[in-house]
């Protein structure tokens, strides 16, 4: 899906997850990153509005923004799937598909 994320402007998603993933690359062309790996691994993201989202590294070296506390919502989250999670998702065939593609795509590479 599409949306408007606060700041950033349009963005895509999937409303099914609870994190959202966004590309450095794209912050860059709409708000001023800054961060000094001298002071510490934080990563300020500033915006036209003059405010700031603070991304902390996690020991996973993933960088987070944790939300203020908003009532008893929780917030701040870093979700990670596992391939084979994944893989639960889909059908053995499709599986199938999915393996003679890569291997497809392997060959024609190296070729």
């Amino acid at each position: 899906m599409i949306g408007d994320f606060p700041n950033l402007g349009k963005v895509w998603y999937n409303k099914e997850l609870i994190s959202k993933f966004f590309s450095i690359a794209i912050v860059c062309k709409v708000s001023q990153v800054t961060m000094d790996t001298n002071d510490k691994l934080t990563m300020y993201v500033h915006h036209l509005d003059g405010s700031i989202m603070i991304f902390k590294e996690h020991e996973s070296g993933l960088y987070l923004y944790k939300p203020k506390i908003n009532n008893n919502c929780v917030n701040g989250y870093s979700m990670l799937y596992t391939v084979a999670a994944q893989k639960r998702l889909f059908l053995q065939r499709e599986l199938k598909a999915s393996d003679a593609a890569m291997e497809l795509h392997w060959i024609i590479v190296e070729f």
